[in-house]
């Protein structure tokens, strides 16, 4: 195993409404004091809301907003809610006050189905990370008129494991972080789970699963 070292995480869980979160527009006020009371502990309040009109159509409008002094993003639309922070563990405590309040409002809010997204930038102890990804993409094409290779990156693809539909993970050198590697992991979970926590728990397992099947053992 080698040692990473993790200079940056984005992690994002999004789901799809079935049907679709027509208190958004029938129900604002409503919608925002729920909000409100079950986010309060997150430093929500109401300088925080922002209505976003989109390009104009129904479908792309919706509502935004930060938590926890900005490390951590929300927004809510028509078709789905989505939340984006830069570490993993600030996603907890929004996302069961988010699904509270949506029940407040709908309850038979459901949903059709969710990804979760995790990506980081690294280093690896003793490998360029070009050497890294190297050992899973051996060769590249010799194409005339380019250079020296200098690196390479990898996407692969996997089935459905039941409640995941999908899952894919990428390699790549980082184009953030100097030597750095970035990992990708994108997995797609299907309406049978119960809860949004219940799909950030299966996918942080994926992320722990890919790291040690690449060789790869956090510090």
């Amino acid at each position: 195993m080698s040692r990473f070292t993790i200079e940056r995480t984005d992690v994002e869980l999004e789901s799809s409404f079935a049907p679709r979160l027509w208190a958004l527009i029938h129900d604002v006020p409503v919608l925002y004091e729920a909000l409100l009371d079950k986010l309060d502990g997150a430093g929500l309040s109401t300088t925080d809301l922002r209505p976003d009109p989109g390009d104009g159509s129904v479908g792309s409008a919706g509502l935004g907003f930060w938590l926890f002094g900005g490390r951590t993003n929300v927004r809510l639309g028509l078709d789905r809610v989505r939340l984006r922070s830069l570490a993993s563990s600030d996603l907890a405590a929004p996302m069961e006050g988010v699904l509270a309040a949506l029940q407040q409002v709908e309850p038979d809010v459901r949903f059709r189905a969710h990804t979760f997204e995790y990506a980081c930038h690294g280093v690896v102890e003793g490998v360029k990370s070009a050497d890294f990804v190297r050992q899973f993409v051996p060769t590249a094409p010799a194409i005339q008129g380019f250079g020296e290779r200098l690196g390479a990156g990898a996407a692969f693809y996997y089935g459905a494991a039941s409640p995941v539909l999908s899952s894919t993970l990428t390699l790549d050198v980082s184009r953030t972080l100097q030597d750095g590697l970035f990992v990708r992991v994108f997995v797609v979970v299907d309406e049978t789970a119960e809860t949004r926590h219940q799909v950030h728990i299966l996918g942080e397992d994926r992320v722990r699963a890919v790291l040690a099947s690449v060789g790869l053992e956090i510090r």
